[in-house]
């Protein structure tokens, strides 16, 4: 008897989770191996359970910060002479202090601040004599290194480069060094570089003010509220010493997960990891969770005041894994906004002609802890925020009232397959889906089960959830208007 569609599916799925050989090191450092000799290269992502969802009040931006301090090398990588270099790194710290100090004055003597001020710059410069500050990255590069990159999310730290595979152990010896001894040179001056990352990004834009805003008003307790990028006060604040705490507690090895996919053997990959990796410290395993935010009791609106064209934000609060409703969430924001054939897009963007653009995600910011499904887009002149406002709600209620056709359930289905099959076709992407799933949900098997999961969406649980998350208390809203 031929198996149906479904186990068909399902056989197709479990076949790539047989693929992944997972390794649990005795510190606690994870490791997964998917051997895939297509081509004589390798994608290695790592992935830290830390992200900004870890930051201790006061210390926002300090995991983004982090990130940027590992590409500054070790005490053999990135210096010409560590030992001499050590007294310059003492002495800003220092100095560092004794500024921070003065500035937290309520009276402050601006004569001694810019004399601080200028003797850091001197250290600085003094220091960066000694210094190779791209050797980590020059390094890989010379030996074929490509999409050499890191990026942090409220959820997580991530650092990965694709290589040839016979260069594997050159990744293990310098990712593993600069774990095990990484110094954060040039603190002062990154943390200069990070301010203005945030002046560029969220200050002077106003896609970025408007999403800063609207975060702060639907989190009012969860770290969710807090942009990743750190408040600007915060940022200026952080001392090296808080970061070098910030690594001892976060960095441990049972909050790491490499991912190794490529022309490799995982046997051998193994008793490599082990060797370069075993010596990590272990973690705690005491893990405090941050606060979890408060039901929300109605709805929210602001209004954000810049020089610049109308945009709206619309935001549901919404559950994460492994509430069961996370599944028909995320094929209801493709109904909506899933490509030319979503609702929203269809009507607003085709028939009316309203918005100059418009968009959905069904989880924002981040995944790991209750999130939101958003909704957000830009009138087209003359169309005002409100005329956009009021369509996106009579498509919300007809969600609410009306089941999806079997039809474009389908068709939808068929789109979100066709993505996560898109997913596999390189050694990176399926490097990243593993890892991301490892380090938001806990489990990486989620990205062989989310599709089946994902297929057993019905009509009846669009509804459900529609009427559920999409009522008024639930809604926070903000419009970014000129002056």
């Amino acid at each position: 008897m031929l198996a149906g569609p479904a186990a068909a599916a399902g056989n197709f799925w479990q076949s790539w989770e047989d693929r992944v050989v997972e390794t649990r090191l005795p510190n606690g450092f994870t490791l997964l191996v998917v051997e895939r000799p297509t081509s004589p290269t390798v994608a290695c992502w790592m992935f830290c359970r830390a992200g900004a969802a870890q930051e201790a009040r006061g210390q926002t931006g300090l995991a983004h910060l982090l990130e940027h301090m590992l590409f500054k090398g070790t005490e053999s990588v990135g210096t010409t002479d560590h030992i001499r270099e050590k007294p310059f790194l003492d002495e800003q710290d220092r100095l560092a202090d004794e500024i921070l100090a003065e500035e937290s004055r309520t009276v402050q003597d601006q004569a001694r601040l810019r004399d601080l001020r200028r003797r850091l710059e001197t250290s600085l410069r003094n220091q960066r004599a000694l210094t190779r500050p791209e050797e980590y990255g020059e390094i890989l590069r010379r030996h074929g290194g490509v999409n050499l990159n890191a990026g942090t999310s409220l959820d997580y730290t991530v650092y990965h480069v694709e290589l040839p595979a016979n260069r594997l152990e050159l990744w293990a010896a310098l990712e593993s060094d600069r774990l095990l001894h990484p110094v954060f040179r040039e603190f002062y001056k990154e943390r200069d570089v990070v301010m203005e990352e945030r002046r560029r990004s969220r200050d002077s834009q106003p896609d970025g003010a408007l999403f800063e805003q609207f975060l702060s008003a639907a989190f009012t307790a969860h770290p969710y509220g807090v942009p990743t990028i750190g408040w600007a006060d915060d940022i200026r604040r952080l001392q090296r010493k808080d970061a070098e705490a910030f690594y001892r507690t976060q960095y441990t090895a049972d909050r790491f997960v490499a991912v190794i996919v490529g022309d490799v053997k995982a046997e051998a990959v193994t008793a490599m990891v082990t060797r370069y990796f075993g010596a990590l410290p272990a973690g705690s395993g005491i893990r405090l969770e941050p606060t979890a935010e408060p039901t929300q009791k109605g709805e929210r609106r602001i209004t954000v005041e810049f020089d610049a064209s109308p945009q709206v934000i619309m935001g549901y609060h919404r559950p994460t894994q492994p509430h069961p409703d996370v599944y028909a969430l995320d094929v209801l924001s493709q109904i909506l906004t899933g490509g030319r054939t979503g609702r929203l897009y269809r009507r607003l963007s085709v028939r009316e002609r309203k918005p100059a653009s418009i968009w959905s995600d069904g989880s924002f910011p981040g995944a790991k802890y209750p999130n939101l499904f958003v909704i957000g887009f830009i009138p087209r002149a003359p169309h005002t925020p409100e005329e956009v406002e009021d369509v996106i709600r009579e498509e919300l209620a007809q969600l609410q009232s009306q089941p999806v056709s079997a039809a474009e359930l389908a068709r939808v289905k068929t789109m979100m397959e066709a993505g996560a099959i898109r997913g596999l076709a390189a050694n990176a992407g399926l490097a990243q889906n593993l890892g991301y799933a490892w380090a938001v949900g806990g489990d990486w098997r989620e990205v062989f089960r989310e599709l089946p999961k994902l297929q057993a969406v019905t009509a009846a649980d669009i509804q459900r959830v529609a009427k559920t998350y999409f009522t008024p208390a639930n809604r926070t809203i903000a419009v970014l208007r000129k002056p």
